[in-house]
């Protein structure tokens, strides 16, 4: 038989034995905890897809074993390593809703928070994943406060809180921009009031004073001057509030002057 000949006959046998293992170790896989083996053994080969084949199998043949939750965590494993983080959260609060009471279940709440993180976008994008996440993230730390990812839980929650006042930072500077001025302070208003927490307030008082001097809106700008310059007076954008406080004290100290002079006028008529 020439070599020509050969190798295909080679392959052909290779695969053929290779069919006959796979197959011998599909059908040895009777009970609920050999295939969970398998799923698990595969799972750390990094072999997820085919993981979540074996986690499913025991999902719809053995849902009343004893580690039905196993499984339905582990197939959400799976699926988050494969970044398929929807999914993921679908196994997660699958086996919560089945197995409330599992040991497993801190674990997946933290995963259905995580996975909400990962889908949180970039700033300028829509931020109902963020949200998401941030509901999640405050629904772990609130149930499982002893818990050891509690610590990371936090960083995320911090991180993704200060993107939302970002985005709405940003976003009034933006409309400063373009000259809708009412708009911007809507925006720079927000991140002052409801992520005062943030170190993106100090920017947004310093967009809002400048606003209100440009608008002339002096009283009003020296009210929020005298709360920065009390809040903040090491802040490195003290030198514009200052130059701001230039304009307000000059114009509100003529405005002054003006209305004393005129007051001495009424009263030199009578």
């Amino acid at each position: 038989m020439s070599v020509r000949c050969t190798v295909p006959v080679v392959i052909a046998f290779l695969a053929a034995v290779l069919a006959g293992c796979t197959a011998g170790k599909e059908l040895s896989l009777d009970t609920a905890q050999d295939r969970f083996r398998y799923g698990m053994e595969l799972y750390k080969s990094e072999n997820y897809l085919e993981a979540v084949k074996q986690f499913e199998i025991i999902r719809l043949q053995f849902p009343g074993s004893a580690i039905a939750d196993s499984a339905q965590f582990y197939s959400g494993m799976s699926r988050f390593k494969r970044e398929e983080y929807q999914l993921a959260v679908f196994d997660f609060q699958l086996m919560i809703r089945n197995q409330p009471d599992s040991p497993l279940a801190p674990d997946a709440y933290y995963m259905i928070a995580k996975c909400y993180v990962m889908l949180s976008p970039p700033v300028d994008l829509d931020q109902n994943f963020t949200l998401k996440a941030l509901d999640a993230l405050q629904t772990f730390m609130e149930l499982y406060p002893s818990h050891e990812k509690v610590a990371e839980a936090r960083q995320d929650y911090s991180r993704l809180y200060r993107k939302l006042a970002l985005k709405e930072f940003k976003t009034g500077v933006l409309y400063r921009k373009l000259g809708y001025y009412r708009a911007a302070l809507v925006y720079f208003n927000t991140v002052i009031d409801r992520y005062y927490s943030t170190d993106l307030v100090d920017d947004a008082m310093v967009e809002k004073i400048e606003i209100l001097v440009e608008k002339k809106r002096y009283a009003e700008a020296r009210t929020a001057i005298r709360e920065f310059m009390r809040k903040y007076p090491d802040s490195p954008l003290l030198s514009r509030v200052e130059s701001a406080k230039e304009i307000v004290d000059r114009s509100l100290g003529h405005s002054t002057l003006v209305g004393e002079a005129k007051q001495n006028e009424r009263n030199d008529d009578d």
